[in-house]
């Protein structure tokens, strides 16, 4: 999936509200951290706000990560034989189902 299709992606995620709850909790997650920010020296905030930072980095390669998922999912499912079955597991099937009519018929 290119850059653009992701984006596309998002932005429709965001636009449409299908991501509330996710970017209600992230919102909520960004919000704590700047209040431990304010009760923090001014030397310890740069802290908070590098580990924002690794959220937020985080939130995304999660995002496009399950984005990538589909996409490869989309193109198994159009451009393979998902009911292709090896030649070996034909033959035992049918060894198997003639074994079990047989021992229907005794």
């Amino acid at each position: 999936m290119t850059n653009r299709d992701k984006n596309i992606v998002n932005n429709f995620l965001r636009l449409t509200g299908l991501d509330k709850e996710t970017s209600t909790k992230e919102d909520l997650i960004m919000r704590k951290l700047e209040e431990i920010a304010e009760l923090l020296p001014k030397e310890k905030k740069i802290e908070i706000f590098r580990l924002e930072d690794d959220i937020s980095n985080l939130v995304d390669l999660v995002k496009w990560t399950y984005m990538d998922y589909g996409a490869k999912l989309n193109e198994i499912t159009e451009e393979h034989n998902l009911d292709w079955t090896p030649k070996v597991a034909e033959e035992i099937t049918r060894e198997a189902s003639e074994e079990n009519n047989k021992t229907k018929v005794a």
